[in-house]
């Protein structure tokens, strides 16, 4: 389910590219699991593989 943001253009454009991407690329699992609300839903592009809620994202990036 989609929802409206309840973040500014900047803070999202922050979100994503320093605490989203800065996480993923320092490995920190659990900063990067911090950028996900509970009921995420995550669709990875190149595979299609679809995530649903932070349990099965962050098992996403355990094996991977």
């Amino acid at each position: 389910m989609q929802y409206e943001p309840g973040l500014s253009r900047i803070e999202l454009i922050e979100l994503a590219t320093k605490s989203y991407f800065g996480s993923v690329d320092a490995k920190n699992l659990e900063a990067t699991l911090d950028c996900f609300h509970d009921e995420a839903l995550l669709c990875t592009q190149t595979s299609f593989d679809r995530h649903a809620g932070k349990e099965e994202i962050r098992r996403m990036f355990v094996d991977f």
